[in-house]
């Protein structure tokens, strides 16, 4: 079975509803650079100590929103 993640690859296409209106949007993953980098970080002071490596490395997926 195929995590959501996976397909993105694929399709990266998605309705993202706020209030009662829906946005077509897109999700542009992200692998490398200061956004990623930032969010890393912040997830290692909060919550564990995960390497900055997890996200070029595969084992943690961030996306960004992107417009249609």
């Amino acid at each position: 079975m195929q995590l959501w993640p996976t397909y993105m690859a694929e399709d990266n296409r998605v309705l993202i509803r706020v209030d009662d209106n829906i946005y077509q949007q897109r999700l542009d993953r992200i692998t490398e650079g200061p956004i990623g980098a930032a969010v890393m970080s912040e997830i290692a002071r909060k919550y564990f100590d995960a390497p900055a490596t997890a996200i070029s490395g595969g084992s943690v997926w961030l996306f960004e929103v992107v417009d249609n």
